[in-house]
This record gives structure tokens, sequence and C-alpha cells, in this order.
């Protein structure tokens, strides 16, 4: 059958649609990488579950049906969100990019975010710097971020279990808050699930007449455009966003050349993060 020249890419978080700063620079990245290859792209965005007949995935699997797609990207945060749109689009390549592996899912591969490495030189450069309260702001679908920082602190002799954790969820307010609260626990430096989040910790911070880093450290993680912009600069754990673009277009373009009766087993792509040290971590000097 002819190709559309066409692929999805869909993100589907919780049961709300979510299109932030991170997500926003990976859409253009597999925007480029699609285009590389050859291809448009077809972007959705929804919720988990919203009542047919306005469900974007079933709109999202009418248009795969009828070939004006050749195939999808998933953006999930979890299991249950894949599953679902995955049920929905039967039959059609897919690709799962996620920040942890999920297993029994029917796609041809998932390209999956590796954030051991990039938190472990997180830490590593904090515990370096003298720090030995670490707390960590919490965001959505943050269970490998949780994971990765118990490891790297477990590695320093520091016990996970002591990990002072705020919930801070998404937003700068969030951010804001959960930095007194962590500031208020004896908290001296703090990774925060997300850069939106850490932004706002800043912003906390400076609300607050904390120096930084001085007083505080701050890390977060996504490493997005803005970070080197802020005021101090923000120090952050990387994702690199072209090259999961570039590998979850690969695995779908390379499946689509294939025979359709050359069926393999999904493939897991890893793909790691990094860590780049700025202003807003540091050692402590008051």
């Amino acid at each position: 059958m002819q190709s559309s020249g066409v692929l999805g890419l869909y993100y589907s978080f919780g049961d709300e649609a979510i299109f932030d700063y991170y997500n926003m620079e990976l859409a253009q990245e597999v925007a480029k990488a699609a285009a590389s290859a050859g291809f448009g792209l077809h972007l959705e965005l929804a919720p988990r579950r919203t009542p047919v007949p306005t469900d974007p995935a079933a709109q999202l699997a009418a248009l795969a049906a009828g070939k004006a797609i050749d195939g999808v990207v998933v953006v999930s945060d979890g299991h249950d969100s894949a599953r679902h749109l995955l049920a929905q689009l039967k039959g059609t390549p897919a690709v799962i990019l996620t920040g942890e592996l999920h297993a029994g899912l029917d796609c041809l591969a998932q390209v999956v975010i590796d954030f051991e490495p990039g938190v472990r030189a997180a830490v590593d450069h904090l515990v370096a710097q003298g720090h030995r309260n670490i707390g960590f702001v919490r965001g959505l679908g943050d269970t490998a971020k949780l994971s990765a920082l118990q490891k790297a602190l477990a590695a320093h002799g520091l016990k996970p279990a002591d990990i002072a954790m705020r919930t801070g969820h998404k937003t700068f307010a969030d951010g804001q808050r959960a930095f007194a609260e962590l500031r208020a626990a004896g908290v001296t430096a703090a990774i925060c699930a997300t850069d939106i989040l850490a932004l706002g910790a800043i912003h906390g911070a400076s609300a607050a007449g904390v120096k930084l880093p001085q007083e505080f450290s701050i890390i977060g993680i996504d490493d997005l455009a803005i970070a080197e912009h802020s005021v101090p600069t923000l120090s952050s754990i990387g994702v690199p966003r072209a090259t999961l673009a570039r590998e979850a277009i690969a695995a779908l373009t390379t499946a689509l050349r294939k025979p359709a009766e050359d069926e393999t087993a999904p493939t897991v792509l890893p793909v790691s993060t990094y860590f780049i040290p700025r202003e807003s971590s540091g050692p402590i000097s008051a």
C-alpha cells in the first residue's frame, strides 16, 4: 500500500492534556527528525480517556485505519495510557517514548530515557560540594527519576529513605512552595523533577532572600533552552531530546520499510541523560 508520507505524534498524560516547555521542545525535535526521514508530522494532544465520539485516540485510530498516517510515536507517562492508545491503534506501527520501560506493550520499540547517568553525576557534584541533606521535588510520572536518585545517594552512603521529598507537581508556583518546605526541613540542596519546578524553586529562594548557591543549591531535570538564561543559571540534568526523536523516528521508519511479515520482538533503545553544572549549584559558604 502506498505511503501517506505522514507520521503521528501523540501525547497522553494521565487524565489531562499536557504540553509544557519540555514536550514542546521534544515535539520540535520529532518534527525535524521526521522531516529528515522524508515524513510530515500529525500532532495530537489529548487526555488518556475522554468520551467517544470526541476521543482523540479514536480519531487518531481512524486516521491510521484510513492510512492517512503510516505510523505513530507515542509519548506517554505510564503503562496504562500507552496501552489504551495502542489498543486504539492496533495494527498500526508504533514506537513508545517513555521515562521507564513498560512490559507487555504491543509496539515496535520503546525509546527509554535512562535517568541514572545524569542523576548520578548531579549527586556526585552535590556531594563533592559538601551537601549531605539532599531533597527531591516530585513531579508527574517521576518514578524512574526518584529511583535513580535513591541509587545515587546510596552509592555515597546516604540513606535513600532520608530524602526529604515534597510533591511539586508541575508549575512554577509548585516549585516555589516546595522550596519553602524543603528549606524549613533543613535541606541544603534539591533536585527537582523538572526544570520548571526548579525555576520555581529559584524564584522561591529569591523571594525568601536565600542566596544561591551559597546557602542552597538547586538542580533541575530536562535542560530546557531557558535553563541557561535564568538568574542564576540553572544546573540541570539534560534529557537529549534530539537523540530521543532520532531514535524513535529511525525505529519507526526502519520498520515501515520492512516487509509486513518480517516481525521482530520489540526493541528497547536506552538514551542516557547527562549533567550540566551551572550557577544554581555549588558549595555552601554561609
